[in-house]
């Protein structure tokens, strides 16, 4: 029998949910200190460069920054002098230490360093000349690198297989940062959540949250903390904050159940609005404790809610570009043991 049952069996209410209680904040810090240390070991957050996997996942975080800016409703010529230099430098630090230069992340890396340089040629715009050399250089060190193309969309051709299919249909949702002048119905938004409430929780303890914010000032506030939706953010029509309800969690060991089943929540909210013809764009909540404070004021949001995520809401207009967004090869991602 176990400790908690055992106090339950042998002591008044009370006395034993006393007991549970503080045998809980026991381990509180001990669960604290073992996530502390694993991710301190195991992320990128120290040692960023010392393996494969970490400068795989730098260089995809670095190209796809490039590839925003190739999508932006409009392309700002020169734009992202200083991350295409260090998505070069990244390239060659992942040469020079003999990691795969068939890894297909790679490759797509350069093929979006080529697809930059040919979009700039394309616009006569002449790129620094330090700049060019350091891309021909990285270029000719890989043979056979093709240009990357950003997928050309529109309102008809993105929604096309909304109905289709869930291969299909999963297929053809992207992020969008195209949006048009055009109001998105609260009712469709209504109907999104609720379908998106067939996303599965811990013991259906449903702890999603969605907070709707129309208020263009509070929006333009909320987007410029966010600080990550330059040159399409102000497009939003509207957005859509995903949190998790902390206080339906009554364990130590739940306690990554909030940005678990908040993700999932989230991940089906994108869908439903796939479906119903309402074009999205996730966009990260790593707050630091003042901007989050700040977030909280700005949307009546109860501290008793996690962030998840946020999601930028908007019609999409007749014509539009996606950025592709390399995936994983599922080699890379299944094991089977």
């Amino acid at each position: 029998m176990s400790l908690t049952r055992t106090l339950k069996r042998l002591l008044p209410k009370f006395l034993s949910n006393a007991l549970i209680s503080l045998r809980s904040f026991w381990f509180v810090p001990r669960y604290w200190w073992h996530d502390f240390k694993w991710y301190m070991r195991y992320s990128g957050m120290i040692r960023h460069e010392s393996n494969q996997t970490k400068m795989i996942a730098r260089i995809i975080m670095s190209y796809h920054g490039i590839e925003k800016g190739l999508v932006m409703p409009v392309m700002r010529p020169g734009f992202g002098i200083e991350a295409m230099n260090e998505l070069i430098t990244l390239c060659n630090t992942y040469l020079s230490r003999g990691y795969d230069p068939s890894h297909c992340q790679f490759l797509h890396a350069l093929g979006v360093i080529k697809e930059y340089a040919n979009a700039h040629r394309e616009q006569s715009f002449t790129l620094n000349k330090k700049l060019q050399e350091r891309i021909d250089s990285l270029l000719n060190a890989v043979s056979g690198v093709a240009a990357t193309r950003q997928i050309e969309s529109g309102a008809a051709e993105y929604f096309a297989e909304a109905a289709a299919s869930f291969d299909k249909f999963s297929n053809s949702r992207h992020s969008v940062r195209h949006f048009s002048n055009e109001e998105v119905p609260l009712s469709d938004i209504r109907k999104a959540a609720e379908l998106a409430q067939n996303a599965p929780s811990s013991c259906n303890r449903q702890s999603s949250r969605v907070h709707i914010i129309t208020d263009k000032e509070v929006m333009a506030k909320v987007l410029a903390i966010q600080n990550g939706n330059r040159g399409f953010g102000h497009l939003a029509n509207k957005l859509a904050i995903v949190t998790a309800e902390l206080g339906v969690y009554n364990s130590i060991k739940e306690r990554h159940a909030a940005w678990v089943d908040g993700g999932m929540f989230a991940m089906n909210l994108l869908y439903a609005l796939h479906f119903y013809h309402i074009g999205a764009c996730a966009l990260n909540c790593y707050f630091s404790a003042q901007e989050e404070e700040k977030v909280r004021i700005l949307c009546g949001v109860p501290r008793s809610e996690i962030f998840i995520a946020i999601l930028a809401l908007g019609k999409v207009p007749e014509k539009c570009r996606i950025a592709s967004s390399k995936r994983l090869s599922v080699d890379e991602i299944m094991r089977i043991r």
